[in-house]
Formats: structure tokens, sequence, C-alpha cells
């Protein structure tokens, strides 16, 4: 599956970007993406985190310095032994900060796509809408066992920029919107439906 998995300019100049995982590449992909979207006349972007599972953390940092301003705390990598290492967003983003971002959360979005939303929230960067995130984020190493199967082994532990642990507990959006059975069946996703109207709405006040 590619990182970035749609791209679209919607009406009312609503960017909108589905990302799916962070692989290698991820951090290009994106800027590239916002960056045509920004050419077609964006006025906000819809970022789209669900089921996203995670994957590198160095791909994290470059989508992080591409949404947030530089000197940010993003996250922290807690070591063996108690060390904690702050990471922090170092160059100037991409996305104008005039550009309102809503991002969608939900149950699947996990590990990396966590720590990006914890960091949009902390920031007060983005508004989150959907429903709680998975709480897995601890950072391990796979090692591949002779007979197929693989054991994976927690290296360190991750927090948010604010030293908040989100493993068993996730991360809480700002709007809740519930995607029932109901609304799978008749093809309606009220997750998106909520966040284009907030994108909607914002880019439908004057600007000054």
């Amino acid at each position: 599956m590619p990182a970035v998995f749609r791209t679209e300019l919607l009406d009312g100049k609503v960017g909108y970007l589905r990302l799916y995982q962070f692989v290698d590449h991820t951090g290009n992909d994106v800027r590239d993406a916002i960056a045509g979207l920004l050419q077609q006349g964006m006025r906000a972007l819809v970022l789209d985190l669900r089921g996203n599972s995670g994957g590198y953390l160095v791909e994290l940092d470059r989508v992080l310095n591409t949404l947030l301003p530089r000197g940010l705390r993003v996250y922290a990598q807690v070591r063996p032994g108690g060390k904690v290492d702050v990471v922090r967003t170092t160059r100037s983003p991409l996305l104008p900060a005039t550009v309102p971002l809503i991002v969608l959360v939900d149950e699947g979005s996990a590990s990396a796509a966590e720590l990006l939303a914890a960091a949009i929230k902390e920031n007060h960067r983005g508004t989150l809408v959907g429903a709680k995130t998975a709480g897995a984020v601890e950072a391990s190493i796979l090692h591949d066992l002779s007979d197929g199967s693989a054991l994976s082994i927690t290296a360190f532990r991750l927090t948010t920029g604010m030293g908040v642990r989100l493993e068993h507990t996730g991360v809480e959006p700002d709007v809740a919107a519930v995607l029932t059975a109901t609304d799978l069946e008749v093809g309606v996703d009220r997750q998106f439906g909520t966040a284009l109207q907030i994108a909607r709405q914002v880019t439908a006040q004057p600007t000054h």
C-alpha cells in the first residue's frame, strides 16, 4: 500500500490527504502532496489518519516538520534507565499557519499516527475529529526466528511531547464522531462529513 493513499482538492478549496502508513519516503510524499494542494489554492486541510498503524519514526519526524512550526516538543523517547530524549521540530513548516488543519482519527490509528495526532493537539495546531486512537505506541524491534515466526521486543517507550503516555489510553478527539454499522451499510462516512463541515466553516470565514 502507498503511504499517501488519496489526495484531492474538494469544493470550497478544502484539501484532503489520506495518510495510510509511515514507510520509506512517506515524509517526501506528504510534502509533495501538500505542496500540490497549496498550488491549487487549498484553504484548509483534512488529514485522514484512520486505520494508520504507524511505521518509521524518521518518517514521522519529516511529516511533523511539514505540518508544525520549528522548535515544538512533538514526542519523547524514554530509554532504559529513565533517560528521556525529547524530539522537537527542526525546520519551518510547509503548511502555513493560516491554513486550518482538521485531523481524522479512529481506533485503527496507532503508533506514529497517534504521536502525530497528539503533537497537533498538544500544540493547538489543529482539530481532531473521530474516535479515540488505539493506544499502542511503544517502539519495538522485530527479530525473525528460524521457524518463520518473529519476536517483537520493546526497545524504548514513547510519550507525547508533554510527557503523556498513550499506551492503553490513546488520544481523545476534540470532536467525537462515531462511524456506525448502519453508516457503513448505506455508504455514509459520518466522521469525514463532520471534518469536512468544520473545514468548510473555517474557510467560509472572512480573512483579514
